[in-house]
């Protein structure tokens, strides 16, 4: 049986763009300051880029960001701290999400995560 993925989705779920919108606000990622930044977001700026909250904050006011991250995408690895919480935690706790059945990816089926109807989105118990 295939995925009820698309390729285009699965993409989606496994990395993102700083130019990404958030959320129906729409809100670049790389307009956005360090604590509205979803957690993947928050553990590759921390873990793969190496800046401090503060850092972030000042290149984004400064809309510098994309120097920094360019425009390109960014994959999730799986070490990355939100993802290896998600991960342990399903297999030790013995608790999986509802929503993703420990997938960490849902489809946004009224368009109130993405602003797409049908559309791939992370699953809240990641981010």
């Amino acid at each position: 049986m295939g995925s009820v993925f698309t390729p285009e989705q699965v993409e989606a779920l496994t990395g993102f763009r700083f130019t990404d919108g958030l959320g129906l606000t729409g809100r670049a990622l790389c307009d956005s300051s360090f604590r509205k930044l979803p957690e993947f977001a928050r553990d590759v700026v921390t873990e793969r880029l190496g800046l401090r909250p503060g850092q972030w904050d000042a290149l984004s006011g400064r809309r510098e960001v994309l120097a920094i991250t360019g425009v390109g995408r960014w994959d999730l690895p799986v070490w990355l701290p939100c993802v290896r919480r998600q991960l342990t935690g399903a297999v030790r706790g013995g608790w999986v999400c509802g929503d993703c059945d420990g997938s960490c990816a849902q489809v946004d089926w009224d368009g109130s995560i993405t602003g797409t109807v049908g559309a791939a989105a992370l699953c809240f118990c990641l981010v």
